[in-house]
């Protein structure tokens, strides 16, 4: 174990030593590089479709930025896909589980809702809030990987994803502050559980390989504990803890059980 540990710390492996890893290194890089640009993709595209949505031309500019960075984020995670030999049709099709040999992943049903008909502001923002918030968790996580170039893409677009979700804070208490609570009520949870299950399962066996790896050092369930307890804290200083208690289910994958009752 130590030797393995050692061997895969942060960075050790690049471009030039990748081809003498193990086989299924490689195939967890390019699987989960696969669905992190697939990600990216979808806060860059899919949010695009709905920015007549946003109630004023400030707050569009705001996310046109964001819409530009994701675009941005993803065409840097497919550059390095290409090193790898892999062109973007292909790592879709890996990250959607189209591809012999790759399982589609329930954590994707929350990006994808992000392009759902008839998502409203509240819709977006809530998707900036929760859901972005949740990426930026697994991102930083990223940026320790022991493949390098997805370390060093995950740390420079870890920083851009911060300003992203403040956005996504900053909006949520303006509208709360102006009335817009009711139309928060009925979506929260929705996106929350969104969130949530954009981790992922928790207690796979891959988790322990993929920690060995270096290429996950942080599991899903800690990550998801982090950002329930950082969701949480915002909650209670906002007293809007009832939008989430006893509203979800408390396993993998969640789903909303109960409307929320303030």
């Amino acid at each position: 174990m130590s030797e393995c540990l050692e061997k895969y710390e942060t960075g050790s492996v690049d471009y030039d030593t990748f081809a003498d890893t193990p086989e299924d290194y490689q195939k967890y890089v390019k699987r989960l590089l696969s669905i992190h640009a697939y990600s990216e993709v979808s806060g860059g595209c899919d949010v695009a479709v709905h920015l007549a949505a946003v109630p004023n031309y400030k707050l569009r500019e705001v996310v046109a930025k964001i819409i530009y960075e994701e675009t941005r984020h993803a065409h840097m995670l497919y550059k390095i896909l290409e090193q790898l030999g892999i062109e973007e049709a292909e790592a879709v099709d890996i990250a959607t589980g189209k591809a012999e040999g790759y399982r589609r992943s329930a954590s994707l049903e929350g990006i994808e809702a992000v392009s759902d008909d008839g998502n409203s502001w509240a819709d977006l923002l809530m998707n900036h809030l929760l859901v972005e918030r949740a990426g930026e968790f697994m991102v930083r996580n990223f940026s320790q990987s022991s493949f390098k170039p997805w370390a060093e893409a995950s740390t420079v677009i870890s920083k851009e994803e911060q300003w992203h979700i403040s956005f996504g804070l900053r909006q949520f208490k303006v509208w709360v502050a102006e009335g817009g609570l009711p139309e928060i009520e009925k979506v929260f949870a929705k996106w929350y559980v969104h969130a949530l299950n954009f981790f992922g399962p928790e207690g796979a066996k891959s988790e322990k390989v993929l920690a060995d790896y270096g290429l996950k050092p942080k599991s899903n369930g800690e990550l998801r504990r982090e950002f329930i307890a950082d969701v949480g804290a915002i909650l209670d200083e906002m007293n809007l803890a009832y939008l989430v208690d006893g509203v979800v289910s408390d396993s993998y994958p969640y789903q909303v059980i109960n409307r929320p009752q303030a």
